[in-house]
């Protein structure tokens, strides 16, 4: 690959930017918190409901915060990309913390007191903050690096940190609910987005120019961003494989509350230590993609996809702890080895000025991929089983790894 671009010199490493320093360390601490509100939230429902319904309500509720993605996405980002992203991230990182607070206040009494119905409500409303905020942060890091052949390893280190924060979040989740409770738990989650603040404002954007997009109506605009997105057989092969790994690599987390219920009858903590296997497995997946997928991402896409669905098949067929704990670990690496690269590829194949649209277009595949993975894996496990959710999943993820090179685009990845 090329390392050079005209007048620009050589590239230099994405950590020796001071800005990506700033913003993957702040984006850390706030994915951590967002992580950790995900999952004490599905353990507040399965204590609130009890095991036998909650795997379909914690389905719902995930599904909840995700529509608005998946119906305005491409909308949210045309919009980004006629404001100042970093702005959008104030506002964005504010009303989400009022969404924590709402939490913290419904679980400050008795957790089974407090109606499925506001749960509900504050996840479909924190929906539009979610869409909004995630194309923001995403699009936000071609602005932010200074050297244009940093974008591909910007996204791929930035997608990393959902790893990082799945291992943190997903790891402290039922030890914080035993030590201090839900309420003092969704607190923290707050504080973890005021961080993120203080990492916005530190950044230098004097490098900046804001282009100037012509007036036009928004359905034509959101017209030219899909013909654009579709017309690159690189984005789209990246979307659809994205949209794929996203469905059926990642039900199992959706599910895994329950899961550690009606398999392996554990509690709280013990619901962390699998989770925390998991997001070893991340890590190392994540790893070993920023080390290595550079010059190879079809390679670790495919590996990924194998590893996720002999990893699932592995969790379904599981007896004890120890073995749901190693699958789960395969179930983390291969679908950080897969979806990381895709991320990265998105961010590099897609033109400066048309990040926010692309984004937004990734993200309305991605929020609805999300959403058939929670309601398909919250229905099958509450009306058949979660091992016949795992199978399920971990069967098309390997028939996947063989179709994948035969679609358009796919050579255009890298």
């Amino acid at each position: 690959m090329n390392q050079t671009t005209q007048g620009l010199g050589p590239k230099p490493h994405i950590l020796s930017e001071r800005n990506m320093r700033w913003y993957l360390g702040t984006q850390l601490i706030s994915l951590t918190g967002l992580m950790l509100r995900m999952s004490v939230l599905s353990l507040l429902i399965v204590e609130m409901l009890g095991k036998e319904r909650a795997g379909t309500y914690i389905g719902i509720v995930r599904s909840m915060e995700l529509v608005p993605g998946a119906i305005l996405g491409i909308f949210v980002g045309l919009i980004i990309d006629r404001l100042e992203k970093r702005k959008v991230l104030y506002i964005t990182g504010s009303i989400t913390i009022l969404q924590s607070v709402a939490l913290a206040l419904l679980s400050c009494g008795n957790v089974k007191d407090i109606p499925i119905w506001a749960i509900m409500l504050i996840s479909f409303l924190g929906g539009f903050t979610n869409v909004i905020d995630g194309v923001a942060r995403n699009s936000i890091i071609k602005d932010a690096v200074k050297h244009p052949l940093n974008a591909r390893m910007g996204n791929t280190y930035f997608t990393s940190l959902y790893t990082f924060a799945m291992l943190a979040g997903n790891g402290l989740a039922g030890y914080l609910v035993t030590w201090i409770g839900y309420s003092d738990t969704f607190v923290l989650n707050g504080v973890s987005l005021l961080v993120l603040m203080i990492g916005l404002y530190r950044l230098d954007m004097s490098h900046v120019v804001q282009h100037k997009h012509p007036k036009q109506h928004l359905l034509t605009i959101a017209k030219h961003g899909v013909e654009y997105s579709v017309s690159n057989r690189g984005i789209l092969a990246c979307i659809c494989i994205g949209s794929v790994v996203t469905v059926l690599g990642f039900g199992y987390n959706v599910i895994l509350p329950v899961a550690n219920k009606t398999m392996f009858n554990g509690d709280s903590q013990q619901y962390s230590r699998l989770a925390a296997m998991a997001g070893v497995g991340s890590l190392i997946g994540v790893t070993l993609t920023l080390l290595w997928s550079e010059n190879r991402p079809r390679l670790f896409i495919l590996a990924g996809c194998l590893l996720a669905g002999i990893g699932n098949i592995a969790l379904a067929y599981s007896t004890n702890v120890t073995q749901g704990g190693w699958a789960l670990f395969l179930c983390g690496l291969g679908f950080m080895m897969a979806y990381t690269p895709i991320r990265g590829a998105i961010g590099h194949l897609a033109d400066k000025k048309m990040m926010g649209l692309v984004m937004g277009f990734n993200f309305m595949f991605f929020y609805g991929g999300m959403i058939v993975g929670s309601m398909g894996s919250g229905y099958i496990a509450t009306h058949l089983s979660c091992p016949t959710a795992f199978v399920s999943c971990g069967i098309m993820l390997i028939i996947t790894t063989f179709l994948a090179p035969f679609m358009p685009g796919w050579k255009l990845i890298g």
